[in-house]
């Protein structure tokens, strides 16, 4: 799963992409961390990485896949779908770490 992410630099398009394919617009993910890189404003991202800070964020795949269109690279994220918690997206360092 996720293996059309790519390599490193991974846009926050790719992984928007890959989740809208995969998975419903409600379905719900935990979200433990985000860490992006953006040349327009994003004040989506901006929260979400706040957000995350003070603990585990519920988004809709929807939502998420709104904030990281605005990604130029995702850094880092770690969250895993709601309902099936071996359902797991990682990346660290800007490359896709398979659990």
């Amino acid at each position: 799963m996720f293996e059309s992410i790519g390599d490193s630099p991974i846009s926050g398009e790719a992984v928007a992409a890959e989740l809208a394919a995969q998975f419903g617009q409600d379905e719900r993910w935990l979200l433990f961390d985000i860490e992006t890189l953006t040349d327009v404003d994003a004040l989506a991202l901006g929260d979400l990485w706040s957000n995350t800070r003070q603990g585990p964020v519920a988004i809709t795949t929807g939502a998420l896949c709104s904030a990281l269109a605005l990604a130029s690279q995702v850094v880092s994220l770690d969250m895993q779908l709601d309902s099936d918690s071996t359902v797991q997206l990682l990346i660290e360092d800007g490359s896709r770490v398979i659990p």
